[in-house]
């Protein structure tokens, strides 16, 4: 069984719309910023949560409490994160660790992924404005 993250830039209307019906808008999909798997994308947005950076968190979660998808939202508010999110200063032995209690003992593209995974989150989280959220679907 395999997964698939897709990113979304949204704004104030598409994250209700997105709450209404539990998928975003399909041309506000970025293209070209997903190249590992969705497990992935869960297993190390769940790692830096457990690291202290509240990805699973948003201002936007009383809007999308009956919202039934594997998401994250990030806006602006997970901006003061970034340094968490810079690959030269990522715990790459205790997400291995973690990777290894999910499952993936024999991953060895996972530094590479790792790293590819968060660049592509810093960038995207950096670049918000206050009017924007980014949306990683996980399906």
């Amino acid at each position: 069984m395999s997964s698939i993250a897709s990113l979304y830039l949204l704004r104030g209307p598409d994250i209700q719309a997105f709450a209404t019906s539990g998928r975003a808008p399909d041309h506000l999909r970025l293209q070209d910023t997903v190249f590992w798997s969705g497990y992935f994308w869960m297993y190390l947005l769940l790692f830096l949560d457990e690291q202290g950076v509240p990805v699973s968190q948003s201002r936007h979660d009383t809007t999308l409490t009956d919202v039934e998808a594997t998401y994250f939202l990030l806006t602006t508010e997970h901006q003061p994160y970034l340094p968490q999110l810079d690959p030269a200063t990522f715990d790459q032995a205790a997400f291995d660790e973690y990777l290894s209690g999910m499952g993936w003992d024999d991953f060895d593209e996972a530094p590479i992924a790792a790293e590819e995974t968060l660049t592509v989150l810093r960038d995207q989280v950096a670049a918000l404005t206050e009017d924007h959220a980014l949306l990683i679907d996980i399906a």
